[in-house]
């Protein structure tokens, strides 16, 4: 069985009309369907999505407060995992990255 990656198309990220917490999730995806935590800054994502650091920083916590990720934080660092519970085929599924497919 072969495994399909689905990506967000770029028009989507680089769209202003669509708000900035949807653009970074669209982005933060790309890094949890390979199964990695995100460790980038305000300012990386800020140059990629074309807003400010500060923007940055707000749709991070609105993506927390939604309960879409979750932030790690110390004092000179922060890691961003995925951390929604959403409904597939009825059943309740923790998204945690990319799961190994079953032979």
């Amino acid at each position: 069985m072969e495994e399909y990656i689905y990506t967000m198309p770029q028009s989507f990220i680089e769209d202003k009309d669509v708000p900035t917490r949807w653009r970074l999730y669209g982005y933060l995806n790309s890094f949890f369907i390979n199964g990695k935590p995100v460790y980038a800054s305000n300012d990386y994502f800020a140059t990629k999505l074309d807003v400010s650091s500060r923007s940055i920083q707000n749709a991070v916590k609105e993506l927390e407060e939604r309960g879409f990720v979750e932030c790690k934080r110390n004092k000179t660092s922060r890691i961003i995992t995925p951390l929604k519970s959403y409904q597939s085929r009825g059943e309740v599924e923790q998204h945690e990255g990319v799961k190994p497919v079953s032979p």
